[in-house]
């Protein structure tokens, strides 16, 4: 800052609230715990162990207050394909799944299976849009969240270990 702007601004403040988390396995369930019943953390562990099980890559939010574990198919994009919280939501990245053949294959999978084994409803422009389901709507249909992993990583193919 120059000094004029100093002026012109006043003083700067940096609050702590701000600072960034790595959070890790641990961590993400204790805080789940913490906020969701016991039911609804089983049903994120069960969906967290899917994910690992088919392979997906596993990245872990920098969240101050909340935590988020990502699921990615890393030779397919490097981006996720679906994200869950510690406040029980699940988020799809369609709007992540782009800039390959490949990629594109797999959010159009993503899009199909959802549609098939799940109640949600997704917008008409759902290629740009990363829809949030909150946990008392999607927990219900874990099986369904579970089958569209599978076949999310079938079309993956080989971008899943």
């Amino acid at each position: 800052y120059t000094d004029q702007a100093r002026l012109v601004k006043g003083s700067v403040v940096v609050s702590s609230s701000g600072l960034r988390r790595r959070w890790d396995a641990d961590g993400f369930f204790a805080e789940a715990s913490r906020v969701l019943s016991e039911p609804q953390v089983a049903t994120l562990r069960r969906l967290y162990q899917k994910a690992m099980d088919l392979g997906f890559v596993i990245k872990w939010g920098t969240g101050n207050a909340a935590g988020s574990c990502s699921f990615v198919a890393d030779a397919v994009c490097p981006r996720s394909v679906m994200t869950i919280g510690t406040k029980g939501g699940l988020c799809l990245n369609f709007g992540w799944l782009n800039g390959s053949e490949a990629a594109e294959n797999v959010r159009e999978t993503l899009k199909r299976s959802i549609e098939a084994n799940c109640s949600a409803t997704l917008p008409a422009d759902y290629q740009k849009k990363f829809p949030s389901i909150p946990a008392e709507k999607w927990m219900g249909e874990v099986d369904g969240i579970c089958k569209t992993l599978e076949e999310v990583a079938a079309a993956a193919g080989s971008g899943v270990a």
